[in-house]
């Protein structure tokens, strides 16, 4: 057999297992999804089947491990068309580990009933992520407010200024140094968490106490 045929033959063997784990939890999914992931040209079945549908599986089942572990399989709030769409595409997207552990934790906060309605915005942060940014975002979630330094990430200086720069671009975080006139002087924020990054320091935005709450750290 060629190298050509052994590739097609895998390609063909990825698309039947996971065809095979999604109509093992496609009756629950459907209960998360609702109606809209009909919209999306029924379900499973889409022109990039064996990367798309191995990244929805893998978060799916994630999530519904994360959500029987709750005890709230029988009681699952479905996602609005306006959510499950854009969900339902981001998580085809995303075949990073990591990454999909963050969509599974917001999966399961979004269908909790118990829970405020889920915020759109919080998708696109999450799609814009990069995965050394999680463990640094769950290290800051349980620091609770307080001010924090760059050894208390457990990443090196730059890593550091790369990370909390992306945060900041997408509402997570502001930023202030001696160069920046829009924030005022001293003690304009206290009260919130702080990380000193020389030769500034950036501040959680309220967007970044939502993500929080919004993936069970709260």
């Amino acid at each position: 057999m060629s190298e050509e045929a052994k590739a097609v033959q895998e390609v063909a063997k990825l698309a039947k297992q996971s065809l095979e784990t999604a109509e093992r939890i496609g009756g629950w999914t459907g209960a998360v999804f609702g109606e809209g992931l009909q919209h999306v040209g029924g379900a499973f079945a889409d022109s990039m089947a064996g990367f798309r549908l191995r990244n929805r599986v893998r978060v799916l089942e994630k999530t519904h491990t994360a959500i029987a572990k709750a005890g709230m399989l029988s009681q699952m709030r479905p996602l609005s068309d306006r959510m499950a769409l854009p969900i339902f595409e981001a998580i085809s997207d995303e075949p990073d580990e990591t990454i999909q552990d963050v969509w599974a934790a917001y999966l399961k906060g979004a269908v909790d009933p118990s829970k405020p309605l889920p915020d759109r915005t919080l998708i696109d942060v999450i799609r814009r992520l990069e995965p050394i940014d999680w463990p640094i975002i769950q290290r800051l979630f349980s620091v609770g407010e307080v001010k924090v330094s760059v050894g208390d990430l457990e990443v090196d200086d730059h890593t550091a200024e790369v990370v909390m720069d992306r945060l900041t671009v997408l509402g997570l975080f502001s930023y202030d140094d001696d160069k920046s006139a829009y924030l005022v002087m001293g003690g304009h924020m206290e009260g919130v968490l702080s990380i000193d990054v020389p030769p500034g320091t950036y501040y959680a935005n309220k967007l970044f106490y939502q993500f929080r709450a919004a993936t069970g750290n709260a």
